[in-house]
């Protein structure tokens, strides 16, 4: 039986300091054993929309059976079991730089069949991660955001700090 998260649910403090330290070094302050790369997306929320509001920089994990990253052991290992994944979809890292105005981009699914969808924040700033109702859930370092990813839901930039990191995660 594959089991949907129904309500969204935010877990605070969702890795131990030192865990967290481990992933933030990796990810934001390039300390291990390669520099860790990004790569350009033209778009934000659906790929072929044409009319996207934006850009951002992304760095794929895994997707389609695939293992895309050299860094997905090192990163994602603590938080999958913890998020007690069965079937992994997709994991991708998000960096949103900083502009003069907060943008809040067209809302998307992530994939339309229902699944369950999780954001982990990597650091505090103005940025939000808005639901399909419009609920905003703040960007807080350490934070973890599950919910159902195949509704509506957009993330935003910041303006506040230098780049808004994120983890995205899509499971069954």
């Amino acid at each position: 039986m594959t089991v949907i998260v129904k309500e969204p649910e935010i877990v605070d403090n969702f890795l131990s300091p030192e865990e967290f330290k481990i992933v933030q070094d990796i990810v934001l302050n390039n300390k291990g054993e390669s520099y860790f790369p990004w790569y350009f997306a033209g778009y934000v929320g659906q790929e072929n929309d044409t009319n996207s509001d934006g850009f951002y920089f992304v760095h794929n994990f895994y997707e389609f059976n695939k293992v895309c990253s050299s860094f997905l052991q090192d990163t994602q290992k603590l938080i999958l079991s913890k998020l007690k994944v069965k079937n992994l979809i997709r994991a991708k890292a998000n960096l949103f730089p900083r502009t003069e105005n907060l943008i809040t981009y067209r809302k998307h699914v992530d994939y339309v069949e229902p699944h369950t969808g999780a954001v982990f924040y990597l650091n505090t700033c103005n940025g939000f991660t808005m639901l399909e109702d419009n609920t905003r859930i703040e960007s807080i370092a350490n934070r973890m955001l599950i919910f159902d990813s195949s509704k509506p839901h957009a993330s935003t930039n910041c303006t506040d700090e230098y780049r808004r990191v994120n983890f995205n995660f899509n499971f069954i």
